[in-house]
């Protein structure tokens, strides 16, 4: 059976060898080509772009065609070594946002989409539009019974699923921690993709403990939302 994009998306994660023993890293709220190309040099292996009206680090499409176009330049030029993959953060199915998000990854300038959102998440998995779509699920996390949620996404198909903290104002750079009694809770059932408060005073704690196949970061490396610092990133790859 052909594989749709979806699936092609997943069998490239699946193929990374973790005999490296550390886990993916996403750097997300990118909104600058600065920023872009540090995050990337440092080794970021995902770069996130918030499509989000009510998210202070919301992108235009336009800003990401031109981090795409000097990122790949940045790649031939030898200044990366690799090309991280670009994510689209969607929150509103009918916003405008996500139209430019689900537009930029059929162009192939967005590599996957992340749904943010457990509602949110829901409707997309159960929309034929969408099922050709590379993407995953965020879902915020409050308490214990906020697992059963994770629950209903694998039943859909869903292979992993990021685990992020509860902020009634963020939906990425929150820089709330995740409980970590929540963490050993879905631990015992899925691997781990975890975001929320996540820095380089707690990383080498969080990667010994739980030891996560990928790990979510924003705020902790910005000087105001949407403007990274260039020598934390660096600090929190050394670690």
């Amino acid at each position: 059976t052909k594989l749709n994009k979806n699936g092609e998306m997943w069998i490239e994660y699946a193929s990374r060898d973790f005999c490296e023993k550390k886990p993916f890293v996403k750097i997300c709220g990118i909104t600058n080509i600065e920023d872009a190309v540090c995050a990337a040099k440092s080794g970021a292996d995902f770069l996130g772009f918030i499509f989000w009206n009510k998210s202070k680090r919301n992108v235009a499409k336009e800003n990401v065609l031109k981090i795409r176009k000097s990122l790949e330049e940045s790649f031939k030029n030898g200044v990366i070594k690799k090309m991280p993959k670009l994510v689209g953060v969607i929150v509103d199915l009918e916003s405008q946002e996500t139209n430019d998000a689900l537009f930029l990854v059929k162009e192939n300038i967005l590599d996957v989409i992340q749904v943010h959102t457990f509602e949110t998440a829901v409707k997309f998995c159960t929309d034929s539009r969408f099922e050709n779509i590379p993407h995953y699920c965020a879902v915020n996390l409050k308490s214990q019974d906020d697992i059963q949620k994770l629950d209903e996404l694998v039943k859909l198909g869903e292979p992993r699923l990021l685990v992020d903290s509860q902020s009634q104002k963020e939906i990425c750079g929150t820089g709330i921690q995740i409980n970590e009694e929540i963490i050993e809770s879905v631990a015992k059932k899925n691997k781990q993709m975890i975001a929320g408060g996540i820095s380089s005073a707690n990383v080498s704690a969080i990667i010994e403990k739980f030891n996560p196949e990928f790990i979510d970061v924003s705020s902790s490396l910005e000087d105001s939302p949407g403007k990274k610092n260039h020598q934390k990133i660096k600090e929190f790859f050394d670690i």
